[in-house]
């Protein structure tokens, strides 16, 4: 997905013009977009993001990390506009002690959450329930050992399952199952720092990804919904949220359109 403009999977759908934003409680919308601008136009995306923003990315020391948060953050607000009518860089926002962001405004009720990896960022929002995605990029280079990690951090039953598999498809189950906990975990707006071992996914890539159990009350599983995101090649992704009914819809966010309504 080298340009978000020349999108062909046909379930990501092109923003429509003059499209009605709307979330009505029965439906939770994901858009996806790529973390790649020339810098030009990353330079004009800066007046949209506040000053704590601004000084958060200059802490990021490499450029490529410090433009993709950029583009990261100036698109969220973008996409929050859509739905409130309030211009992008007038949208504020409260944190949780775990730095989850939610709307300042006290009168919209959106559920959202972001995730990004390599150079593809994707958007959940809803607004009812609580909501949590999460991606990953499969391609990495990396010298971790994802089984030492599973062996620590997941339950004894993900990781016996993540061992029953060929060793050339652990990569992408670990990374499956990161996901779905992940997506958990940002939900309840817990931070990174929550235990994976408290609660507990199906770990197989083959198995619909389901929540087994929660930290509480063994019956609260059965109030969430995990849904695959797959939202591009080379990606994994996990969508939960606090709700088994409901309509998804996929959109593709494009730069070059999104201008003409923000001028």
């Amino acid at each position: 997905m080298s340009d978000d403009s020349s999108n062909q999977d046909p379930k990501w759908a092109s923003v429509p013009l003059n499209n009605d934003w709307l979330l009505p409680t029965n439906q939770v919308h994901i858009w996806r977009s790529t973390l790649e601008l020339p810098i030009h136009q990353i330079n004009n995306l800066k007046h949209l993001l506040s000053p704590d923003e601004l000084e958060k990315a200059t802490h990021l020391a490499l450029t490529q990390k410090r433009h993709q948060y950029i583009i990261a953050r100036a698109i969220l607000r973008r996409i929050l506009s859509l739905y409130v009518s309030l211009h992008p860089s007038e949208l504020r926002f409260r944190y949780n002690r775990n730095g989850k962001p939610v709307l300042a405004c006290s009168s919209n009720k959106i559920q959202f959450n972001v995730s990004h990896s390599h150079n593809l960022a994707i958007y959940a929002l809803s607004s009812d329930c609580l909501i949590g995605v999460d991606v990953e990029y499969l391609y990495r280079r990396s010298r971790i050992d994802r089984m030492k990690i599973a062996s620590r951090l997941f339950t004894p039953r993900e990781y016996t399952t993540l061992q029953s598999l060929p060793e050339n498809q652990r990569d992408k189950a670990f990374l499956t199952c990161w996901t779905r906990k992940e997506a958990f975990i940002k939900a309840m707006g817990w931070g990174l720092s929550f235990p994976l071992d408290k609660f507990e996914v199906t770990a197989d890539p083959n198995e619909s990804p389901k929540l087994l159990t929660t930290p509480y009350k063994p019956k609260d599983a059965l109030d969430w919904s995990m849904v695959p995101i797959d939202p591009s090649d080379g990606y994994v992704g996990t969508l939960a949220l606090r709700k088994t009914n409901f309509d998804l819809s996929y959109w593709q966010w494009n730069h070059n359109f999104i201008e003409e309504i923000h001028k």
